[in-house]
């Protein structure tokens, strides 16, 4: 087997996509695409779920979620998916962007009033090209108990205060 790279179970959803429309599709055919694709994309492990109408038609676990200890992947398993969902939030703002919902140089104070002071001049646009200056502060340890505490939080310095 060849070796996994990260973002495969995404590349596996994409795949998927084209399922999403309204088809007539039996379980064991929907099975037997997944296995394909999992074997030429040598992916070890996925989790599917196919909602219609808002109820789940069909949830499935395939392969492995941790092949070093053999477990398999089922329903719910959980995976660490990394930057990959940075992706879809983009795709989902310029949507809003598009419908007039939001504007990428509304600042997010806009949206997230209880955002610290030194944001105010933090734009969507900033967000999603990572140029806000905004620590990343999940990998702190017990991060959320400071973010809870009110404390100030600081920014790295754009280019124009260097």
């Amino acid at each position: 087997m060849a070796p996994i790279k990260v973002g495969c179970p995404a590349i596996l959803i994409a795949l998927l996509a084209g399922l999403a429309a309204p088809i007539s599709v039996k379980g064991d055919q929907i099975d037997d695409y997944i296995k394909a694709q999992m074997r030429q994309l040598h992916i070890p492990g996925a989790s599917l779920a196919i909602v219609r109408d808002g109820h789940i038609a069909k949830a499935q676990g395939y392969g492995f979620a941790n092949l070093e200890l053999q477990a398999s992947a089922r329903k719910d398993t959980v995976y660490e998916i990394g930057s990959t969902s940075k992706q879809f939030t983009a795709a989902a703002i310029m949507m809003l962007v598009e419908e007039d919902k939001v504007r990428l140089d509304d600042t997010i104070t806009k949206y997230f009033t209880e955002a610290p002071q030194r944001w105010r001049g933090i734009t969507i646009r900033h967000l999603l090209t990572h140029t806000s200056g905004i620590q990343n502060h999940v990998a702190v340890p017990h991060w959320l108990d400071v973010f809870r505490t009110n404390l100030a939080f600081e920014t790295t310095p754009s280019r124009d205060e260097l």
